[in-house]
């Protein structure tokens, strides 16, 4: 039996224990359109996204909020229905280990209304959920 050949039941059987494995069900996709229509439903049933590419991390996992877009919108809307989990990690463009510790007074670089990376960090997590919820609306 050509792989092509497979019944559906049997490929999906086939994503779900490569799923379990912690492989990559992506590359399955470009088989053929019968692996693509098995193992997209499950590539999309949980689904991490990140707000931005500009402050990703290296090796971080998941899409960008402008690549889901794209992947999901026009004749590709269908991977919309197969969403069941989406994992949305707003980036941000400082990282503040301890807060408390720029937040006190003594500090010349008090953690304060008016503090600049609070003011990129602040921006930058509003800009994240218009986004979302502009795409999900």
């Amino acid at each position: 039996i050509m792989a092509g050949n497979l019944p559906l039941q049997l490929l999906f059987q086939i994503a779900t224990l490569l799923q379990n494995d912690g492989t990559s069900l992506v590359p399955c996709t470009s088989v053929c359109r019968s692996w693509q229509a098995a193992f997209e439903p499950l590539i999309y049933s949980s689904l991490p996204i990140y707000s931005d590419d500009e402050h990703k991390e290296e090796g971080q996992r998941g899409i960008s909020l402008a690549n889901f877009r794209k992947l999901t919108s026009s004749d590709r809307a269908i991977r919309q229905t197969w969403i069941r989990k989406l994992d949305y990690n707003i980036l941000v463009p400082y990282e503040i280990l301890d807060w408390t510790i720029c937040r006190e007074e003594d500090s010349p670089n008090a953690y304060s209304i008016e503090n600049p990376i609070r003011k990129a960090n602040n921006q930058a997590f509003r800009t994240a959920m218009v986004g979302l919820f502009e795409e999900l609306q």
